[in-house]
């Protein structure tokens, strides 16, 4: 697989990865943790946490940049790399 990782004219210009209509799938917590256990065993998560899509992007990011070479485009890696965590949702929903 081929990526084109250099914006236009090699530089940077912010595009947003998905527009604000679109709802992603975001996979849940990546880490959630548990804030109360009840006296049955019911767990209730807490909030906080990185969803796993934004973990899953960060993780091909770590690949992606590790094999770039010479002028690139973060906004390219990023949309990349976010392309790569939606590719990981779906197939992990199948």
């Amino acid at each position: 697989m081929t990526l084109n990782l250099k914006g236009a004219a090699g530089r940077d210009k912010p595009q947003p990865v998905h527009s604000m209509s679109e709802v992603k799938n975001n996979g849940g917590l990546a880490f959630p943790e548990a804030v109360a256990v009840s006296p049955v065993g019911d767990v209730y998560r807490g909030l906080g946490g990185m969803s796993l899509r934004d973990y899953f992007a960060g993780q091909a990011l770590t690949g992606l940049l590790a094999t770039v070479t010479g002028d690139v485009s973060y906004t390219g890696v990023a949309t990349v790399a976010y392309a790569c965590a939606d590719a990981m949702l779906a197939e992990r929903s199948k």
